[in-house]
């Protein structure tokens, strides 16, 4: 199957789009770390998830605070610091 420069150019990303994913890709980094932390992790315990837990809050704090974050990404970390609060 092969497809033409027209129908592939409609998939190609421009640059405000590159620079939404380089946003979304800071914000949940400590997230996939956090998450390779706790799975390389024999047996998680409460006083190692803890601390990784108030991180991620911590870093969608401060994802929120920047001044380069844009509003829809500032209302999904608050989202996201909301769900994870209910799980306290």
């Amino acid at each position: 199957m092969s497809f033409s420069e027209t129908e592939i150019h409609q998939y190609i990303l421009v640059e405000n789009e590159l620079k939404m994913i380089e946003l979304l890709v800071e914000v949940l980094l400590p997230f996939k770390d956090v998450t390779v932390f706790i799975s390389s992790s024999e047996y998680p315990i409460l006083s190692m998830v803890v601390p990784l837990y108030h991180s991620l809050l911590e870093s969608l704090e401060e994802a929120r605070k920047k001044n380069n974050t844009p509003e829809w990404l500032k209302q999904g970390c608050k989202s996201a610091s909301n769900k994870l609060l209910e799980y306290c």
